[in-house]
């Protein structure tokens, strides 16, 4: 394949990119509202649960690099299919789980085999998308991913109510079924003769990939995923706290809220995001969309009526909606060749942030209640300096 394309109306090819994020997204975001009650059915503590959640999270970091450097060296369609072989079996070995191990197991399955759809899914867009339009198509499979986290729990919930095992069949189906659809209908973007160039190179350590990217331009791309990343988990695993303890919130408002949060991140990715960076570049959306995450977390603190946490929390929605495609679009175009290798290192950078924000999130959290938005603040509000002294070294013009 590996002909440029111009999008337009959304190709068969992207349209199964998206599908088999969605599938992905929506079935984590299933695990939301059921989990807690799973784990306790099985004896388990919330330590437990925090332990059950952070496997899936490092599995990703350990996994991501390696998978996106097999997709260069035996093709997108083939990991995009193990991936979600992989995935479907996970969520089927939650549905069947009768003990803890079970359950353990299953993450950490799904961990590596959910990390194998994303960078290939990303460097499929690379290889076949116009420098032009890039953006968009980094910003659609983005939408995607941000659909199956706003419909997830609510699905979720919803399907509980004829079994609390029956979410991870429905999960485990669909992940069945997208395999199907990508073995049949998605066409491979790499041609022959590139598989053969990369199989014939040299293979690297993960360490020497990470020691690669730190000395290029690379490196400074990866930490700006990892504090994008690391804001959002900081602000998902702390908020609904929060807005119980010290808003007062019910369950249902904080159900709405993540609800408007999701629904402002894919509206923006399907309807703004192309035409944002056309005008401005990816370096200026990057710089301004941390400014405005960090504004969000200091508003947090200072905000406590249900209006302004809205307004609060939309902003923050906003600055994360932005961030994820403009990062990922600098990334893939910086990368003139191995996208699969790239991809996978900057989906190992956004899983080692989903795992220390929690961390963070928590343990501050238990000394003050403001803590974990000071400090996603000051983090927020530190990049813009550090994303202006790279595009400047590296004269990124991405208009």
């Amino acid at each position: 394949m590996n002909s440029r394309v111009s999008i337009g109306r959304v190709p068969s090819f992207l349209f199964l990119l998206m599908l088999n994020l969605w599938i992905v997204m929506t079935a984590i975001g299933l695990v939301v509202p059921i989990l807690p009650f799973y784990v306790k059915s099985f004896g388990a503590s919330a330590e437990t649960l925090g332990l059950l959640v952070a496997s899936y999270s490092i599995m990703q970091f350990l996994s991501a690099s390696f998978w996106g450097r097999w997709s260069d060296r035996y093709g997108r369609k083939p990991i995009l299919v193990i991936g979600m072989m992989g995935f479907c079996l996970a969520e089927f070995l939650f549905a069947f789980a009768h003990s803890l191990w079970m359950l353990f197991l299953s993450r950490i399955v799904a961990g590596l085999f959910g990390t194998a759809v994303m960078p290939a899914a990303m460097a499929y867009v690379g290889d076949v998308t116009t420098h032009e339009e890039r953006a968009k198509g980094m910003g659609l499979i983005s939408a995607a991913m941000g659909l199956g986290i706003v419909i997830g729990p609510a699905l979720g919930g919803w399907l509980s109510h004829w079994g609390i095992r029956v979410p991870f069949f429905t999960a485990g189906f669909s992940a069945l079924a997208a395999v199907f659809l990508t073995l049949f209908f998605l066409r491979e973007s790499l041609t022959k003769q590139e598989i053969a160039y990369n199989r014939a190179q040299k293979g690297r350590s993960f360490f020497v990939q990470i020691c690669a990217a730190a000395k290029s331009c690379m490196g400074p791309l990866f930490i700006f995923l990892l504090i994008m990343s690391f804001g959002l988990a900081n602000f998902q695993s702390i908020f609904s706290f929060y807005a119980m303890d010290r808003l007062h919130f019910s369950a249902a408002q904080i159900g709405w809220i993540f609800l408007w949060i999701g629904l402002i991140g894919v509206l923006l990715q399907i309807f703004a995001l192309d035409r944002l960076v056309k005008r401005f570049g990816q370096a200026t959306i990057v710089t301004v969309s941390f400014c405005i995450g960090g504004v969000a977390f200091l508003l947090l603190i200072f905000f406590h009526s249900l209006w302004m946490i809205v307004v609060a929390t939309g902003l923050f929605s906003v600055s994360n909606a932005l961030l994820r495609p403009a990062l990922n679009t600098l990334v893939s175009r910086m990368t003139k060749e191995k996208q699969g290798e790239t991809m996978g290192l900057s989906n190992g950078a956004v899983s080692l942030g989903n795992v220390i924000g929690p961390i963070v999130a928590t343990q501050s959290y238990n000394q003050a209640f403001f803590m974990p938005f000071v400090i996603g603040s000051i983090v927020m509000f530190t990049m813009p300096y550090f994303v202006l002294r790279w595009k400047r070294k590296y004269v990124i013009r991405s208009k």
